[in-house]
C-alpha cells in the first residue's frame, strides 16, 4: 500500500542508505512517502515491420530530480534506468534491438510483429525541498504491421470453357494490418504466358470462404491458379498452386465464326513441350501439336528459337507438321538455353510454348600452373588458375608429378573457389627434378592435364661424416681427418668441427675445402672432446642444412715424440713400433688403455647408480620397472653424452609466434628437432643428486628405476613421532610457475605401497586440485594404479577419502573427494576439504591428443579451479614427466602471454628440467606445446560464452574485434574471424584415404562430405572383402562423451546393409533422420510393419515394432518407428528407435523450439553406457551437424550456464570438414541458443522457480574478478584481453550427493545466495536442488567444473 498523504516518513535514497547501514529495527514500521502516481495522456504508435520507433517518457519539471526509471511491455519490466544513467534490458529477445536514450525515451529498432504490445514508462523522482517520492507515468500502444500470411490453395469448381469459379481460405495472419484485396494469377500449364485478376474482399467474402468466377479463359486449355493476399504493408507469398485443369471442350456453329478462324493464326502454342539435355552440347526436344480446334486452318509446320540471351535468340523453321521432335547441337556446354516453340499455318505462327534448359555438363579446358613456391627438400606448394572454361561444376583437381616415367596421381576436392589453387606436394625426394601436371575434374569428366611444369626440389643435410680419426701434431695440434657422409644432395659446402676440453675451453672451426684440417692452439696436457658435421647450403633460401655429428672422439693431449703419432681411429691397428719412438708409444697407449678402462668402469657405476642418460630422450617412453622380489635386474648400459652450456633463448613475441611454429614446421619439423635436441644435450640428468631415490628403503615406492626425484627440489613429507619406519620421500618435485616459485608437484602415477603418501602430501600441501593425465591401463599395460575409492570411503593411512560424486566429459573426467585427515578430527581448525579431481582420458600411450583445443580447455578448467590460498597443483601422468611437464609448460606459457605478450618455451623446458627430470620427454609432445599455444593465441583466449551474455555476444559478432592478443586481426568481425578459424582446415588426400579407395567411393553420395580417416566409423571387416570396413560415417564428441554422436549420409540401395550393420555394432538406441524420403534417391530404410528382413549374412534379423507418433508430434513433423534389432545365433537383443524430422529446423515456428526434437530424443538415451546416437541428412552435412551442435551446445548451458561455439564446430570440422556449413549457418547456432537462454528465462519468469540447470552445489569461484587464480601465474586477465575467464558458474546439474555435506573450502570473494527449491529443466528429467552448508569463515561463489 502507499503511505497517505502527509504520513511524516523518509525519502527512498534515506531508506536505502538506513538499510544498508542496518539502522532499520526490525518490527518497526517504516513508511517512506510515495505520492500518488500522475498518468499523462497515452498514445498511439504504428510502425511497419523491420522500421524503427522511439516511444516517448515523461520529462520532468526544472524542481523534479530524476531517480528512476522502468519500461514495462504488457506490466512486464523490459528496461530499467539508474539515476546515475546507467540502463540495463531485460528482455533478451530484444536486448540487441532495445536502447534507453539520454532523453529516456525507449528507442526499438529492426521492428517485429511479436513487438506489438502495450508499454508503460514510469518515472520515479524527487521534488526538490520535500521527502515526497513521486512517480509519473505514460502509456504507448504499439502496433507493428507486416505482409499477410499466405492465403489457402486455391480449389476450382463449375469448369466451364472459358471460365471456371475459384475458392480459397483467406490469409491466417493479418499481421496487424487487414487484407484489402486479392490477386489471382492464371497460367498456361505449358506456357509462359499468364494474366492476373485484382479480386477485392468485399466481392469475394462469402463468410469464412472466398470465392471468385475467373473469366477470359481459352476452350480446352491446362491451367493453374494461384492466390496472393495484400494489405497496406505489401504482398504476401504466393499460395500453393490449384491442380491444373483443362477448360471445357466448345463448339463452333456458326459459319462466321469459321470463316474468321480461317482467316487467323493457330490460336493455341503446342503442348506437352519438353526439352530434355541428352549431352553437353545437345538437346531433345519434343511436343504434341495444338488442338485442331485452336490450329484455324491446316498445320504447315513449327517455328523454334533457342538461346542464351532472350532479346537474341537463333531461329529454324520445321515444315513437316506431322514432326513431334528435333535436336539442337552445337551447343555450350553447361549453359542455361531458353527454347521457344510456335506452330505455324497459312496465316502465321501461334504463341508460343517456351522451356529453360541447362545442357550437361562437359569436360573443362586445361589448368596453368602459375608458379611453385615454398620449396623445401621434401615438398613445394604448387600454384595453378583454374581453366578458362570449366563447362560445368568444379568438383575436384588432379594433380600428378612425375619423377623417371613414374606418376603420383592426388585428387583435390573441396575449397576449389581460390584463385590461384595452391596445393602442397609432399613426401619427395631431396634434390631431384620433378615434372608437375594438374586437370580440373566436372561431373562431365577429367580434361586435359596442363603443360609439364618443372619443379627442383630443395636440398636436405648430409649424413654424418664417417671415420673421423686424430693425429697428434705437437702438444698443442692435431690433425683431423675424416671421411665424406655416405648420403650426400648436390654437394656439403663446408664441415664443422665442434670441440671443447675439460677446463671450459671450446674450439669452432669451418673447413671449406676437403675432409682433412690441423686444429692447433689448443691446450697442453687437456683432455678434448670433438665431433664434426657437413652442411649444405639451401638451393632457394638462406638457410644452410647441418647433418648429423660424427661420433664423438675423446683424446689426450701429451708430449709429441717427433713424429705424427694416431691417437684415434677406428680403423688403426698399431704395429711393432720403432725403437726410437717406442717408449713414448707404449707410455701412451698404456695411459689411453688405463683411461678408457676407467671410463668404462665409471660408466658402469653411473648405469647402476643413476639410471639415465642422453639414450632415455631418445627412446620415447622408456621406463625400466620396478623388479618385484627375486626377479633380477637387468641393467640397462647407456652411453653417457658430452655436457654442454645451456643455450639462452629469447623471449618471442605473440606477433611472431605463429610464424616461428610455422618455420619450425617446415621441411618435416626439422626446427622442433634441432631445437629438442639441443634442450636434451644441456638437460642432463647426472648433474643433479638424487640420492634419496636410491635408498633401499625407497627404491620400491619409485613406479620406474630411472625416473627419480632430484634431492634438491623434492617434496619432503612430515614425519610423525614414533613412527620409526615412516620416511619423508615420496617420489615428486617442485615445480616452478611462470611467476611464482613451487606451483605444482610433478609426481608419478601413485603405487598401492604409496597410496597413503600421496594423500597425506595432498593435505600437508593444501592442495584442492589433482591433475591426472593417464589411464589406468594402456595398451595392456598398467600404468596407474587408482587411488581413489570407486564408491563411497576408503582409508589410505590417516588420510580417509570420500567420492562425493563423478561428472563424466566427452575428454575428461572430474571427481569431487571430501578428503578428512582422522589425526586432526580434534584439534583445532578444519579437519576435511575439498579436492577436485581431473582426469583427462583422451591422451593416447606414446603420443599426444589428436585435438589441441580440448587440452587447451582442460588446462584452463583445472588450473583455474585453484585460487591463491590454495598449494601446489598435484600432476601426475604415470612416470610424471612427459604428459606432465607438457601441462606444466602449457599452463605457465599461457600466464606469461597474460603478463608480458610473449612466449619462451625452450627456455622454461630447460628451467623446469632443473627440477625434474626428463619434464616434457618426447618431441611431439614439445610440438604440441606449440600448437596449443598457438591455438590459444588464434581463439583469442577464451572462447566460452556465458548465459548472461549471449544477448552481448550477438551484438559483438558482426562488430570489429576488440581486445585481441593477436592484433593483426581487428579488421574482421569476430563472425567472420571465428568461422575462418573454424573452417579453415582442409584434409589432404591421406587423411581422407579410405573415403577415396575406388572400391569406396561409390558408397559416397557426394565427394564433398567425406569422413577423415581418424574419425570414421570402422565396421568389423568381413574376412577377403576390401572395402567391408567403410561406410560414411563420422565419430563425433558430445558434452559428456567424445564418441556421443555418428553423422552419416542417407544410406544408399547398395549401403542400407552397412547402415544397419553399423548400429547393430555401435549399438545405437536412437536414430534421427534430417532427410526427406521419396521414391528415387532417399527411399525408406527399414522394412514395414509386420515383416523383417536378415541382416549381415542371418546375423541378426530387423523387425518394425511400433509406429507412434502423437497428434502433437505429428504437428511438428515428427513421427517416432521403433524397432528390434534380434540376434540369429545369440541371446541378445537391441531395440532403437528412428525419429523423422520433416524440414528441420526451417518448419519450427519459433527459433527455441528447434530444440524439441533434441529434447525428445535425448529423453531415449538411458545413461551414458549407451551407444552413440545416429544423425543423418541426405549427405551427413550441415543440417545433422547442427543437430549435433545444439544438442552439445545445450547440455553444456544447462550443466555450466555457457557454451563454447568456436571449440565444438572447430572440433566438428576437423572430424567432418564441411559439416559446420557456412558463415550464417554458425550464426545460426548462436541465435538457437540465444532463444533458448530467452526462453529458459520466460520459463523461469512464469514459474517462479529457477529452471533446472540453475540447481547446482557451490564452489570457490574461479570466474569473479576479485578472486584471481595465482597458480604460479599472473591472473587471469590484463588490460590487453578483455575476454572474460572460461566459464565457472556451476558445478553441472547431474551431480547429487544425498544428504551428504560438503565442506566448503574459502575464498576471499564474496558470497553468491544458493538456489533451492526444484523446478524442471528443459526437457530432461529434473534433480532436486541441493543446499550445502557453509563453515563460518568460508565465502563462496559459484563454479563449474
Amino acid at each position: 500500500m502507499r503511505p497517505r498523504r502527509g504520513e511524516v516518513g523518509i525519502s527512498l535514497d534515506s531508506f536505502t542508505s538506513a538499510l544498508d547501514e542496518g539502522r532499520l529495527v526490525d518490527g518497526e514500521p517504516v513508511r517512506v512517502n510515495l505520492m500518488a502516481t500522475k498518468v499523462e495522456a497515452s498514445q498511439n504508435e504504428t510502425r511497419k515491420v523491420e522500421q524503427s520507433v522511439e516511444l516517448k517518457c515523461p520529462s520532468l519539471a526544472a524542481d523534479q530530480e530524476f531517480q528512476s526509471l522502468d519500461w514495462f511491455r504488457q506490466d512486464v519490466i523490459v528496461a530499467t534506468m539508474k539515476k546515475d544513467g546507467s540502463q540495463e534490458i531485460l528482455d533478451l529477445s530484444t536486448s540487441t534491438r532495445m536502447v534507453i536514450t539520454d532523453e529516456r525515451h525507449l528507442k526499438i529498432t529492426d521492428l517485429e510483429v511479436g513487438d506489438s504490445a502495450q508499454y508503460r514508462c514510469r518515472v520515479i523522482y524527487l521534488k526538490q525541498g520535500s521527502l515526497n517520492v513521486e512517480d509519473i507515468e505514460m502509456n504507448h500502444t504499439l502496433i507493428v504491421q507486416d505482409k499477410p500470411g499466405p492465403p489457402g490453395k486455391p480449389e476450382l469448381s463449375n469448369v466451364q470453357p472459358r471460365a471456371v469459379t475459384v475458392s480459397w481460405a483467406p490469409s491466417s495472419e493479418i499481421n496487424n494490418s487487414p487484407v484489402t484485396k486479392y490477386i489471382l494469377t492464371t497460367s498456361e500449364c505449358q506456357a509462359r504466358t499468364s494474366k492476373t485478376v485484382e479480386v477485392p474482399v468485399s466481392n469475394a467474402d462469402t463468410g469464412g470462404v472466398l470465392k471468385y468466377d475467373v473469366e477470359g479463359l481459352f476452350p480446352y486449355t491446362c491451367y493453374n491458379i494461384i492466390a496472393t493476399a495484400v494489405n497496406s504493408v505489401g504482398s504476401s507469398q504466393r499460395s500453393q498452386p490449384s491442380v491444373e485443369f483443362y477448360t471445357e471442350s466448345e463448339a463452333e456453329d456458326n459459319h462466321t465464326t469459321t470463316v474468321q478462324m480461317l482467316n487467323d493464326s493457330p490460336a493455341k502454342a503446342p503442348y506437352n513441350f519438353k526439352a530434355t539435355p541428352v549431352n553437353s552440347t545437345e538437346i531433345l526436344l519434343e511436343w504434341e501439336p495444338p488442338p485442331d480446334s485452336a490450329i484455324n486452318g491446316d498445320l504447315e509446320g513449327y517455328i523454334i528459337s533457342y538461346g542464351t540471351d532472350r532479346d537474341d535468340l537463333e531461329s529454324f523453321t520445321i515444315d513437316d507438321p506431322d514432326q513431334k521432335e528435333a535436336r539442337i547441337q552445337g551447343l555450350i556446354p553447361y549453359t542455361l538455353y531458353m527454347i521457344k516453340i510456335k506452330a505455324k499455318n497459312s496465316a502465321g505462327s501461334g504463341p508460343e510454348a517456351a522451356r529453360d534448359v541447362l545442357t550437361k555438363e562437359g569436360k573443362p579446358s586445361k589448368p596453368r600452373i602459375t608458379h611453385v613456391s615454398d620449396q623445401q627438400a621434401t615438398s613445394f606448394v604448387v600454384h595453378w588458375e583454374p581453366p578458362t572454361q570449366l563447362n560445368g561444376q568444379l568438383i575436384e583437381y588432379q594433380l600428378k608429378w612425375t619423377l623417371d616415367s613414374e606418376s603420383t596421381p592426388r585428387h583435390i576436392s573441396g575449397y576449389l573457389v581460390n584463385n590461384p589453387q595452391t596445393a602442397k606436394i609432399d613426401k619427395l625426394t631431396p634434390y631431384t627434378s620433378y615434372k608437375v601436371q594438374v586437370a580440373a575434374v566436372t561431373n562431365g569428366g577429367q580434361g586435359p592435364f596442363s603443360e609439364e611444369y618443372p619443379v627442383l626440389t630443395d636440398v636436405m643435410a648430409p649424413s654424418r661424416p664417417l671415420n673421423l680419426n686424430v693425429t697428434q701434431r705437437s702438444s698443442t695440434s692435431v690433425h683431423l681427418h675424416w671421411e665424406s657422409p655416405t648420403h650426400v644432395f648436390r654437394r656439403v659446402d663446408f664441415y664443422l668441427i665442434k670441440g671443447w676440453n675439460n677446463r671450459g675451453d671450446s674450439v669452432l672451426k669451418r673447413v671449406d675445402h676437403g675432409t682433412q684440417y690441423i686444429l692447433s692452439g689448443l691446450t697442453r696436457n687437456s683432455h678434448y672432446f670433438v665431433k664434426v658435421c657437413g652442411i649444405t647450403k639451401s638451393l632457394f633460401s638462406h638457410e644452410q642444412w647441418k647433418g648429423d655429428y660424427s661420433t664423438l672422439v675423446n683424446f689426450t693431449l701429451g708430449v709429441p715424440s717427433g713424429s705424427d703419432i694416431v691417437i684415434w681411429d677406428r680403423n688403426y691397428e698399431p704395429q711393432q713400433s720403432r725403437r726410437d719412438s717406442g717408449m713414448h708409444a707404449g707410455v701412451i697407449i698404456l695411459i689411453v688403455l688405463i683411461v678408457c678402462l676407467v671410463f668404462a668402469t665409471a660408466g658402469l657405476l653411473i648405469g647402476y647408480r643413476f639410471y639415465t642418460c642422453r639414450k632415455c630422450y631418445q627412446d620415447t617412453y622408456r621406463y625400466f620397472v620396478v623388479p618385484s622380489n627375486g626377479m633380477p635386474v637387468q641393467q640397462p648400459i647407456l652411453p653417457v653424452e658430452d655436457i654442454s652450456e645451456e643455450k639462452q633463448y629469447p623471449d618471442i613475441s605473440v606477433v611472431d609466434f605463429l610464424p616461428h611454429v610455422e618455420h619450425m614446421h617446415s621441411d618435416s619439423d626439422i626446427g622442433f628437432s634441432q631445437e629438442f635436441d639441443e634442450i636434451n644435450r644441456s638437460s642432463q640428468s647426472d648433474k643433479y643428486s638424487y640420492d634419496n631415490s636410491n635408498l633401499a628403503e625407497n627404491k620400491n615406492k619409485n613406479r620406474y628405476i630411472n625416473i627419480v626425484a632430484y634431492d634438491h627440489s623434492r617434496v619432503t613429507m612430515k614425519t610423525e613421532l614414533g613412527r620409526l619406519r615412516q620416511t619423508d620421500y615420496i617420489n615428486a618435485n617442485y615445480v616452478d610457475g611462470y611467476t611464482k616459485p613451487k606451483a605444482y608437484i610433478a609426481t608419478q602415477g601413485p603405487l598401492p605401497q604409496t597410496f597413503s603418501d600421496f594423500w597425506r602430501m595432498v593435505w600437508e600441501q593444501n592442495t584442492n586440485v589433482i591433475v591426472m593425465i593417464t589411464n589406468l591401463m594402456e595398451k595392456g599395460r598398467r600404468k596407474c594404479d587408482q587411488y581413489w575409492p570407486n564408491d563411497g570411503q576408503e582409508m589410505y593411512g590417516n588420510m580417509q577419502v570420500k567420492l562425493i560424486t563423478t561428472v563424466p566429459r566427452a575428454h575428461y573426467t572430474v571427481r569431487i573427494f571430501s578428503l578428512r585427515n582422522m589425526k586432526r578430527h580434534s584439534m583445532k581448525g578444519s579437519a576435511e576439504r575439498t579436492v577436485y579431481h581431473y582426469h583427462y582420458t583422451e591422451w593416447p600411450d606414446h603420443g599426444v591428443p589428436d585435438y589441441s583445443l580440448p587440452v587447451l580447455s582442460f588446462v584452463q578448467k583445472s588450473a583455474a579451479q585453484s585460487g591463491p590460498e590454495n598449494g601446489p597443483i598435484v600432476v601426475h601422468c604415470s612416470a610424471g614427466v612427459g604428459r606432465t611437464g607438457t601441462y606444466i609448460l602449457i599452463d605457465s606459457m599461457i600466464a606469461q602471454i597474460e603478463d608480458k605478450q610473449s612466449i619462451n618455451i625452450p627456455g622454461f623446458t630447460q628451467h623446469i628440467r632443473r627440477q625434474r627430470n626428463f619434464l616434457v620427454q618426447t618431441e611431439d609432445q614439445y610440438i604440441f606445446i606449440h600448437e596449443v599455444l598457438k591455438e590459444y593465441l588464434l581463439a583469442n583466449g577464451v572462447t566460452e560464452v556465458r548465459e548472461d551474455q549471449i544477448g552481448e555476444h550477438l551484438k559483438k559478432l558482426e562488430q570489429p574485434l576488440e581486445s585481441l592478443i593477436l592484433t593483426s586481426f581487428t579488421q574482421s568481425s569476430m563472425l567472420e574471424r571465428q568461422y575462418q578459424l573454424v573452417t579453415e582446415y582442409t584434409p589432404n588426400e591421406m587423411d581422407l584415404s579410405a573415403a577415396l579407395k575406388p572400391v569406396n567411393q561409390e558408397k559416397n553420395r557426394v565427394g564433398s562430405i567425406l569422413p577423415v580417416n581418424m574419425k570414421r566409423v570402422m565396421l568389423p571387416a568381413r574376412p577377403g572383402v576390401d572395402g567391408s570396413d567403410y561406410i560414411n560415417a563420422t565419430f563425433l564428441q558430445g558434452y559428456k562423451k567424445s564418441s556421443e554422436f555418428i553423422v552419416t549420409q542417407h544410406p544408399t540401395e547398395d549401403t542400407m546393409e552397412d547402415f544397419w550393420r553399423m548400429v547393430w555394432d555401435k549399438n545405437s538406441p536412437v536414430i534421427v533422420v534430417l532427410s526427406s524420403f521419396d521414391d528415387l534417391e532417399y527411399k525408406e530404410f527399414w522394412p514395414p510393419k509386420g515383416s523383417s528382413i536378415e541382416v549381415d549374412s542371418g546375423n541378426f534379423r530387423l523387425v518394425m515394432k511400433d509406429e507412434s507418433s502423437t497428434e502433437d508430434l505429428q504437428e511438428k513433423g515428427i513421427s517416432i518407428l521403433e524397432f528390434i534389432l534380434d540376434s540369429i545365433q545369440y541371446d541378445y537383443t537391441l531395440m532403437t528407435r528412428i525419429i523423422c524430422l520433416k524440414s528441420w529446423p526451417a518448419s519450427c515456428s519459433e527459433l527455441h523450439a528447434v530444440f524439441d526434437p533434441i529434447i525428445l530424443a535425448h529423453s531415449y538415451i538411458n545413461s551414458l553406457e549407451c551407444g552413440p546416437v545416429v544423425v543423418m541428412d541426405r549427405f551427413g552435412g550441415v543440417e545433422a551437424g547442427t543437430f549435433c551442435a545444439l544438442w552439445t551446445l545445450r547440455d553444456q548451458m544447462l550443466s555450466e550456464k555457457c557454451c563454447d561455439f568456436y571449440e565444438v564446430c572447430k572440433l566438428y570440422h576437423y572430424k567432418r570438414p564441411g559439416i559446420v556449413g557456412t558463415q550464417d549457418d554458425y550464426l545460426f547456432l548462436h541465435r538457437a541458443m540465444a532463444a533458448l537462454c530467452l526462453n529458459l528465462q520466460e520459463e523461469h519468469s512464469s514459474n517462479g522457480a529457477s529452471p533446472r540447470h540453475h540447481h547446482h552445489y557451490h564452489f570457490p569461484s574461479f570466474h569473479s574478478g576479485s578472486s584471481s587464480r595465482q597458480n604460479g601465474t599472473l591472473p587471469r586477465s590484463s588490460p590487453n584481453n578483455a575476454n572474460p575467464p572460461p566459464c565457472n558458474n556451476s558445478t553441472p546439474n547431474n551431480i547429487v550427493s544425498g544428504s551428504h555435506t560438503l565442506p566448503r573450502a574459502s575464498t576471499n570473494t564474496a558470497r553468491r545466495s544458493t538456489t533451492s527449491g526444484g523446478g524442471a529443466g528443459a526437457g530432461d528429467g529434473s534433480n532436486s536442488a541441493v543446499t550445502t552448508p557453509t563453515a563460518p569463515s568460508a565465502a563462496v561463489e559459484e563454479t563449474n567444473i
